[in-house]
């Protein structure tokens, strides 16, 4: 009884810890739909437009989103590559390596091909919403979820500028070109995409698994009978 009431106390005391940020905000769970498509394929234009100036994502070629995602390869190319790359390349930031490190004191952008997986779709849903104003950083920015970040809000001109005050309670001190509401769906989509990208097996494998379990429930549907047939003259 006391072993089951300590691994209560400590699961509880991990589950309480997932759900807050390093500083200590809760984080929301992040309401990504895996399977809209529509969704990802926004959330592919956002993150190639706004992303992909700094962050790279080597690991997902592009030819193997418009094949995931429904999407015709010379909408792709005329839409979403602004480059001289094949389909068979990976997404490539536009910035380079050294400058990108001087300018970002000594770290350069992380590729983020994996940042769903290592981080999780709510922390990242929470991050992309969690900038705020502090004149005193190196980029002017901050962040609630992130604290000390260098990253700077490249989305402040559609999200707005947020103060914070020392209850760290934010008030919205310049508008953006997006309503509160509109902003988040386009965050909901890029955390959508991002996704995507850390584990695009992941709807294969769920419809592998699906063929299985359908396949696994028919053959136990066939035993049973066959055990009822077997059993019935002897009976």
């Amino acid at each position: 009884m006391q072993r089951l009431l300590l691994f209560f106390i400590i699961f509880s005391a991990g589950a309480v810890a997932g759900a807050a940020g390093t500083s200590g905000v809760v984080i929301p769970s992040a309401p990504i739909e895996r399977g809209d498509f529509s969704s990802l394929q926004r959330g592919a234009a956002t993150f190639i437009n706004y992303c992909s100036g700094c962050h790279s994502a080597e690991y997902i070629r592009y030819g193997r989103i418009a094949e995931d995602l429904g999407i015709d390869p010379a909408v792709l190319r005329e839409k979403l590559i602004f480059n001289e790359v094949s389909l068979s390349s990976g997404i490539e930031s536009s910035m380079d390596t050294e400058e990108a490190t001087e300018w970002f004191h000594q770290a350069a952008p992380p590729d983020l091909s994996l940042s769903a997986k290592l981080r999780g779709v709510d922390w990242l849903y929470s991050y992309l919403r969690g900038f705020y104003r502090q004149e005193d950083r190196p980029s002017g920015w901050n962040n609630q979820i992130f604290p000390n970040v260098a990253m700077p809000h490249v989305l402040a001109d559609l999200q707005g500028e947020f103060a914070v005050n020392a209850e760290g309670e934010k008030t919205l001190i310049r508008p953006g070109r997006l309503s509160s509401t509109e902003y988040d769906l386009m965050i909901i989509d890029l955390v959508n995409f991002m996704d995507y990208i850390a584990e695009p097996a992941r709807a294969e494998r769920y419809r592998a698994g699906y063929l299985i379990l359908s396949l696994l429930l028919l053959l136990l549907l066939c035993t049973f009978f066959l055990y009822r047939e077997y059993w019935r003259d002897i009976n």
